[in-house]
């Protein structure tokens, strides 16, 4: 998708990207998954849970496709990786640099493994990190490459990717950490996942995981030792317990025997696992609550009866108690307690947010990731170069074409309003613009003459002219009179020779007047030149 290119899924804990995550588990016959959707600061929406029943391991791919076709469309896919298939192993870092414990990880517990350290894939959760004192506890979960990969095939044969690979008990880990009521509590504490096929028992210590063990039993084990003592199909006796569960029915003594042996052995070995915690922690932290979890919630009485039998306080973690949580919401009300392990795995918990089994390949994932992103960048880049170097030709082109116009109407004006008649000048923009000026010069000069400077000056001259000349004597008929500062120009004609010398020896009379044009025609055209050092003879 091109967001996940061009902008990071989340910052922090805050999503920028709203996601859609779902979160499988797959059992001895059973695949669970629950879709949730996630938003901002871990706001969260359980949206659905699909349950798929298989017989046998070929079904396993039509199966997960099933629960995809009833899901929507989501952007992660996580799956459940069985507790009892890992090797748990706490070690302490004298740094805090979490990249730096990354690079030194496989060193640190190749000489703990009974397996080549390149047949392991591994991961780990921090359980604390001490800035003070640079220190950093984490728990590191390591699993062979092989039972990684014969899990991923199922959803590979269904064609599907698989984005993260979580363990299941540190799955039920972080979301019991993100229950808010279960946050400050900080006695010994045992998270009790009972499956089918499997019992995971963490134990807690000041709310921190400490140890965890797996069993690799679980109610259907139960169930067959019930079906072998009271000669019923193991399918059937699944269906009492989660019927009636611990209440003894009368019209079935046998079961009511038969259950409670077959609990009290499978708390037996509970209560086993539980002493040997505290030999293995000199500051052990005495057991007050076990958080039960599991299928087997569903069980009438069996809170109960771990109660009696272990001597320690039970509390069922169910849907109810994940959605008092504010941060939680739930679109309808009839969500099963069978949900809470694949809700765990989708859901993005600050313990177990990062962890994935699928470092390694998702290495390769995030180099394709980058090189995708880079090869992005560089297409943008050459996009938003070539868009400002088209939008730069465009303009010029639009102002060049406003230019152009803005000059022919220019010269359109100038045409009209100064009379240029010249092709060749009107080619030329700065030629008609100086034939302008010059037509202007010659106007302003006309015109000076009448500023208020000249003005009494030249009143002068036409005074002097009307004085001289005697019009009607001579039949003169003045077509232009035109007054410069240095000449007049008379344009006109006379009636004949004789008043043409009477205009003639008239303007010669005048001191004003030091040179006159003699004209050869009645039709005459007369320049007299001003003599201005004789202005103030009059």
């Amino acid at each position: 998708m091109i967001k996940d290119i061009l902008i990071p899924e989340k910052i922090g804990n805050y999503y920028l990207i709203a996601q859609r995550i779902i979160g499988f588990e797959i059992t001895k016959n059973k695949i669970s998954a629950t879709q949730i959707y996630v938003t901002g600061k871990l706001q969260t929406s359980i949206e659905k849970y699909i349950e798929e029943y298989f017989s046998n391991e070929n079904d396993i791919a039509a199966s997960i496709k099933n629960i995809l076709n009833k899901t929507d469309k989501f952007n992660q896919i996580k799956v459940a990786f069985p507790s009892y298939l890992t090797i748990y192993k706490e070690l302490t870092f004298p740094f805090t640099d979490i990249d730096k414990i990354k690079s030194v990880l496989e060193f640190e517990i190749e000489s703990a493994l009974p397996f080549p350290i390149e047949e392991s894939v591994s991961d780990f959760i921090i359980l604390n990190k001490d800035s003070k004192n640079k220190q950093t506890t984490v728990l590191v979960a390591i699993a062979r490459k092989k039972d990684v990969q014969d899990l991923l095939k199922h959803f590979q044969n269904a064609g599907v990717n698989v984005d993260s690979v979580i363990v299941d008990i540190l799955g039920i880990y972080g979301l019991y950490k993100a229950i808010h009521k279960f946050q400050n509590y900080k006695q010994g504490t045992i998270l009790l996942n009972i499956e089918f096929n499997l019992i995971n028992i963490a134990y807690l210590q000041n709310g921190q995981l400490k140890l965890i063990r797996s069993l690799n039993h679980g109610i259907y084990n139960v169930a067959k030792k019930i079906s072998d003592e009271i000669k019923m199909g193991v399918d059937e006796t699944t269906e009492l317990i989660f019927r009636y569960g611990l209440e003894h029915t009368k019209e079935n003594s046998n079961y009511n025997n038969a259950i409670t042996k077959a609990i009290s052995d499978l708390l037996s070995e509970i209560q086993f696992t539980l002493n040997s915690f505290q030999t293995l922690l000199p500051d052990f932290q005495e057991i007050k609550k076990i958080i039960l979890i599991g299928h087997v919630v569903d069980i009438k009485d069996l809170c109960k009866l771990i109660n009696n039998k272990l001597n320690t306080d039970c509390e069922i973690l169910n849907i109810n108690s994940v959605i008092e949580s504010k941060n939680f919401k739930i679109k309808k009300r009839n969500f099963p307690n069978a949900c809470i392990t694949s809700l765990a795995i989708a859901y993005p918990s600050a313990i177990a947010e990062n962890f994935n089994l699928l470092q390694k390949e998702l290495a390769l994932t995030n180099s394709s990731l980058l090189k995708k992103q880079l090869l992005v960048s560089l297409v943008l880049f050459l996009s938003v170069f070539i868009i400002l170097i088209s939008f730069s030709i465009n303009q010029i082109k639009k102002l060049r074409n406003e230019v152009n116009s803005s000059k022919n109407e220019i010269l359109t004006v100038l045409k009209k309003t100064f009379e240029i008649s010249n092709p060749s000048t009107l080619k030329n923009l700065q030629l008609t613009i100086q034939e302008a000026s010059t037509k202007i010069n010659e106007e302003q000069a006309i015109w000076f003459a009448f500023s208020q400077t000249a003005r009494f000056s030249f009143l002068k001259y036409l005074q002097e002219l009307s004085s001289l000349i005697d019009s009607k004597a001579i039949g003169l008929d003045l077509k232009k009179l035109t007054i410069t500062p240095d000449i007049i120009t008379l344009e006109g004609e006379v009636k004949d020779f004789k008043g043409l010398e009477i205009l003639e020896n008239s303007l010669s009379e005048s001191k004003l007047f030091s040179h006159i044009s003699v004209p050869q025609e009645t039709k005459f055209t007369i320049k007299i030149t001003l003599n201005k050092n004789n202005e103030e003879a009059l």
